[in-house]
């Protein structure tokens, strides 16, 4: 007799490779995105970082003008800075910006930065992926930026820009 067809073992062995051909594409990808996510919330705090120093060199400059967004509406307003402006005018204007215009990459629901009280003991985030951003912190005149990037304890990025 002439059985046209596969045999149980055959697509027993056939199963078996393709759960194991699974098994490693799922790990490897839970990798690529974990890697993904860290590299986001670096570039992230290097984007916030670049433009907190432009908007300080520009108010530097005198009669400056920012945009103010609001929280949780994330309308935007009109507000100007110059030479005296104190560097916890940034805190309050900037935060909103970047928790409205970027995501938490860990969390997609959630924005990037979050404005943190004066003269915390600590500012460090405790969420993945998020941003705090406070002044006067370490010392006066300053805007201090800390971004948890990952799971570890030293997993922090952290900038203290200094209004000159």
């Amino acid at each position: 007799m002439n059985h046209k067809g596969f045999t149980l073992i055959e697509l027993l062995v056939v199963v078996a490779i393709i759960g194991i051909l699974a098994a490693v594409g799922v790990v490897a990808y839970n990798g690529y995105t974990s890697s993904a996510k860290k590299a986001a919330a670096k570039a992230n705090h290097k984007q916030v970082v670049k433009f907190f120093q432009s908007q300080i060199m520009m108010c530097a400059l005198d009669r400056y003008e920012m945009e103010h967004t609001s929280w949780p509406q994330c309308t935007k307003h009109k507000s100007w800075c110059n030479s005296s402006t104190d560097v916890a005018v940034f805190q309050s204007t900037f935060s909103n910006k970047f928790r409205c215009e970027m995501k938490n990459p860990y969390d997609s629901d959630e924005g990037f930065s979050y404005s943190y009280p004066q003269y915390a003991k600590t500012v460090t985030p405790t969420v993945v992926g998020r941003m705090h951003i406070s002044t006067a912190w370490p010392k006066q005149n300053t805007v201090t930026l800390i971004t948890k990037w990952g799971e570890g304890q030293n997993d922090i990025l952290t900038t203290v820009l200094t209004q000159d």
